[in-house]
């Protein structure tokens, strides 16, 4: 299931971004905020429904940070199997040369005990929380002045057998 995940938010992952990182003069704070986060939906014998909100500020056109919010619904038809996932995120993102970018990530997922906790170390809870530190690289091709295609991959330093995610975890989307 973790796999399916996986190839699921590489390819439906959404940003939307208010404004545009590389402007040369940012003078209002307004200018500095982007609203954004991903989307994603995948129906059939397995549902899955993510939205993730993000914001970040525009410290200077190389440094970026923000927050966000992890929502995800998930449902195995076959095993009668519903849950939901939520959590949060703080980040970073330095631009280290033209279109090449540096990304650090810490996010905490709260989960049902039975079936993430694989590695049985919670057996008298109904849910848990499981942390990941992301650290990784990506790369991002200007469409026009406001858009850009990106693909990151990151690798989770705090990575064990509750791990929600697999290292390395890519990402893909369109921001604008």
């Amino acid at each position: 299931m973790k796999k399916i995940l996986i190839l699921f938010f590489t390819f439906v992952s959404i940003s939307a971004f208010s404004q545009n990182a590389d402007s040369t003069k940012i003078t209002k704070f307004s200018d500095r905020i982007n609203l954004g986060g991903s989307f994603g939906l995948m129906f059939g014998t397995t549902t899955n429904i993510d939205i993730s909100p993000t914001v970040s500020y525009i410290f200077n056109k190389k440094f970026s940070a923000g927050i966000g919010v992890v929502y995800n619904y998930i449902s195995l038809n076959q095993y009668n199997f519903r849950t939901n996932i939520y959590g949060g995120k703080i980040f970073a993102n330095f631009l280290a040369y033209e279109n090449i970018f540096l990304h650090a990530e810490y996010e905490i997922l709260n989960l049902q005990t039975d079936p993430f906790d694989w590695a049985g170390l919670y057996p008298n809870q109904d849910r848990f929380y499981s942390e990941s530190l992301f650290v990784g690289g990506g790369y991002r091709q200007y469409i026009n002045e406001k858009s850009f295609f990106s693909i990151m991959i990151l690798f989770d330093l705090n990575h064990n057998m509750n791990s929600f995610h697999e290292n390395p975890l890519i990402r893909a989307g369109f921001n604008f």
